[in-house]
């Protein structure tokens, strides 16, 4: 793990300035900031204490960790994600974050943000957002696990990712970034590997996907919402710079106007 004080771009906090209504003077006032980058590697622990923390590059999950030294997934969090909220209360969390990728993360520390002129309302609002956004992903990946059929949830997830990889909403391309193995998409949507192998084969030969080293082009946009039932408005707050609607043709349709893909038995 390497750390050095950097001057970030704007990059790393657009996905907290789509889903606000934060001002210029205050994304100057926050990028002027004394930020940490930190490089570290596949499988490494992030460690962020009370410090304020976002993805730069790379993807991590959130892991409970459980007896017998075992872990259960818990979260996807991918570039731009704001990944620790410890920062505003202080209290230790019961789950831990891990890099599935080599990855990049901004720290700040939190007195740095309470410094009197820093610490702005527009700012605060986005923090609130983005854990309401967090907080809207965890419930859609509930139902999920509890209601969607195995290629419902993989369905459902890379129609998400797209959204949520995406610098601008609603998502301008079809080719994603998707470099999760496939014992670690088991994990996620608690299938086993061969099913999820027999998930993306199905998409794959009828059309709606397609895959090669680590990219996922979707191939056929409403077929993949319809079969995940997907509706991107939880992914979207209310009131921020990204809040417009989802256009008619990315809206996911009511059903019944696409085949789904036949799964191996």
């Amino acid at each position: 793990m390497q750390a050095q004080q950097d001057s970030p771009n704007a990059d790393f906090l657009s996905k907290l300035i789509a889903g606000s209504l934060m001002g210029g003077e205050t994304i100057a006032r926050i990028m002027g900031l004394p930020w940490i980058r930190t490089s570290i590697a596949r499988g490494d622990k992030v460690s962020t204490g009370v410090d304020i923390a976002i993805i730069g590059t790379g993807w991590a999950a959130r892991y409970r960790e459980i007896e017998h030294d075992a872990k259960q997934m818990l979260s996807l969090h991918v570039p731009r994600d704001l990944c620790s909220y410890q920062f505003l209360d202080g209290r230790s969390q019961a789950n831990s974050l891990y890099a599935l990728t080599p990855m990049t993360v901004w720290t700040l520390k939190a007195e740095e943000l309470l410094r009197p002129g820093v610490w702005r309302e527009d700012f605060a609002m986005a923090v609130l957002a983005a854990l309401a956004t967090d907080k809207a992903i965890s419930e859609e990946h509930l139902v999920s696990l509890g209601s969607r059929t195995a290629l419902g949830r993989m369905a459902h997830l890379i129609a998400e990712l797209q959204w949520r990889l995406s610098p601008s909403q609603p998502p301008q391309t079809s080719v994603i970034d998707f470099p999760l193995s496939q014992p670690r998409l088991a994990e996620y949507l608690s299938l086993s590997s061969v099913h999820v192998n027999r998930t993306l084969q199905a998409l794959r030969r009828d059309g709606v996907i397609r895959t090669s080293s680590r990219n996922l082009t979707i191939l056929d946009q409403p077929r993949l919402e319809t079969i995940g039932g997907f509706n991107a408005r939880y992914l979207v707050p209310e009131g921020g710079a990204g809040s417009a609607s989802p256009s008619p043709e990315r809206q996911a349709p009511s059903g019944g106007g696409f085949r789904s893909p036949t799964l191996p038995q």
